[in-house]
């Protein structure tokens, strides 16, 4: 699709030349403001009935009201609400809900493992630890949270599994992991 603002709002006339070319699978890398109520309905409205993915910034796509449009709508993401293997998922979304009223999604996830990732690294600095020294604790350090069991590399980025959420009866749903080589 061709590039756009974050104003727009009409995106079916790139759509139909999609729906036209016979495309099986669209991935549309938008938030969830543009693609929950825009892209995926408009996709659907020129006969678009393929695979459409996104990135984690689906979480919390803000549905229309033909919740059957959002099937066979796929994102990446960080993390499942449905992970019953991980307690720190199932805590984590316990203490959310009755400190917020409502669901965590993705970026609450990711906000809260960061906190405790910086928590590892000072702690893993030792007392009177410079910045410098923090960061630094943070290469090569291991941390299990919400989003996942992983290490962080020299530059700090992690090499950690990739959790891909499908939209079911307007809900996301757990449908695979995808692990790093």
């Amino acid at each position: 699709m061709s590039s756009s603002s974050a104003d727009d709002t009409e995106y079916s006339s790139q759509l139909q030349k999609v729906q036209a070319a016979g495309a099986e699978f669209l991935y549309a890398p938008y938030y969830y403001s543009v693609a929950g109520p825009y892209i995926i309905p408009q996709a659907r409205s020129v006969g678009y009935q393929g695979i459409i993915m996104g990135p984690d910034g689906y979480d919390g796509l803000q549905l229309t009201d033909n919740t059957a449009a959002y099937n066979n709508v796929y994102y990446t993401t960080h993390y499942s609400p449905d992970d019953t293997s991980n307690k720190k998922v199932q805590e984590f979304i316990n203490a959310y809900r009755k400190n917020n009223g409502a669901d965590p999604n993705t970026f609450s996830a990711l906000g809260y493992d960061t906190i405790y990732m910086i928590k590892d690294a000072i702690e893993k600095a030792g007392d009177g630890a410079t910045r410098e020294e923090v960061r630094n604790a943070l290469a090569g350090l291991h941390f299990d949270g919400v989003t996942g069991s992983f290490t962080l590399d020299k530059t700090g980025s992690p090499k950690k599994s990739v959790i891909v959420l499908t939209i079911k009866d307007g809900k996301p749903t757990y449908s695979t992991t995808v692990n790093p080589s």
